[in-house]
């Protein structure tokens, strides 16, 4: 059997297998610093859309001289959960630090933790893979090219003027990739569909 091409992983599409936005997410620093701010006393993390909250974790940390807990209370199948995440800080460059947790499943140090069916671990716990990982070569390209259009603050592509304070060589460099980007959604086109646009 030949192994799939990685730049072309359209074989992910029809795969079962979970992505990161199939979970709940949450940073791990920012509940952190939320959470030292006022130590030992406990706040809710919640999850909304469209203003309608969706899912929340209760949560508390503690912070001793040599060690950090961070407490997570929260319903799991109709059950409640309370699990306890050992915290690790790294030193950054120019002072103060960043929190990581140490996954319970996989003792690795991460930055984000997903609640899923075995409480919050982390990605490479639940052996999630990324949302990209699943698009075709269609929806990559005009995920590029959003992302050159929305530096440039413009929706349409087909007016696309120089932002004000921009550089005339950074609008030129993002000219170029807006104009291969098309090119590369012609392709794709063509090669699903057998028709030129």
């Amino acid at each position: 059997m030949a192994w799939p091409n990685p730049s072309m992983t359209r074989w992910l599409l029809n795969s079962r297998r979970s992505t990161t936005g199939d979970l709940r997410r949450f940073p791990v620093h920012g509940i952190v610093t939320y959470g030292l701010q006022r130590p030992g006393v406990p706040f809710s993390w919640r999850w909304s859309l469209d203003g309608e909250v969706r899912a929340s974790v209760g949560a508390s940390v503690q912070c001793d001289d040599d060690r950090a807990v961070l407490t997570l209370d929260y319903t799991l199948n109709g059950s409640p959960m309370k699990q306890r995440i050992r915290l690790a800080p790294s030193p950054c460059r120019f002072g103060g630090v960043r929190w990581f947790a140490i996954c319970p499943h996989t003792r690795r140090r991460v930055a984000h933790l997903y609640v899923g069916g075995s409480g919050a671990l982390s990605r490479h716990a639940y052996r999630l893979k990324f949302d990209s990982q699943r698009e075709c070569p269609l929806d990559r390209s005009l995920r590029r090219r959003g992302k050159v259009l929305e530096k440039l603050k413009t929706d349409d592509p087909g007016f696309l003027p120089r932002p004000k304070g921009m550089h005339a060589r950074t609008y030129e460099r993002l000219l170029e990739q807006v104009w291969r980007e098309e090119g590369y959604f012609d392709a794709a086109v063509l090669a699903r569909f057998g028709v030129a646009i």
